[in-house]
């Protein structure tokens, strides 16, 4: 009999090659399975994309069902959804970062750079 190893253990080479898989998955699992980085995870369950399983406290390890992430693995649909909320997500964050280090406002913000 072998000895399974919890999913947050597996390396995500080996997940790909699971019959089945668990029953629930942690984020990092659910990032490879979606192919996202995990910590876009966050972004997309803030973003009611993703939604854990039970109702999670904010600074706990977050799970979710193996069955959906397939399914949404799939769903060529909402992957353009989710790709669209990270891609917006981190240009906000590195426009805001930007912004506080140089002091001045991008060309992404949306403000008029010329007299009229």
């Amino acid at each position: 009999m072998a000895i399974v190893r919890p999913p947050s253990l597996v390396p995500p080479q080996r997940i790909l090659n699971f019959l089945r898989l668990p029953g629930r998955i942690d984020a990092g699992t659910a990032a490879d399975l979606l192919g996202f980085s995990a910590h876009d995870i966050p972004v997309l369950t803030r973003g009611k994309l993703l939604k854990p399983l039970g109702s999670p406290a904010h600074n706990s390890v977050k799970y979710f069902s193996a069955v959906t992430i397939e399914a949404l693995a799939r769903d060529e649909a909402w992957l353009a959804r989710a790709t669209r909320l990270v891609n917006e997500h981190w240009r906000g964050r590195n426009q805001r970062k930007t912004e506080k280090t140089h002091g001045v406002a991008s060309e992404y913000s949306g403000a008029s750079g010329g007299a009229g």
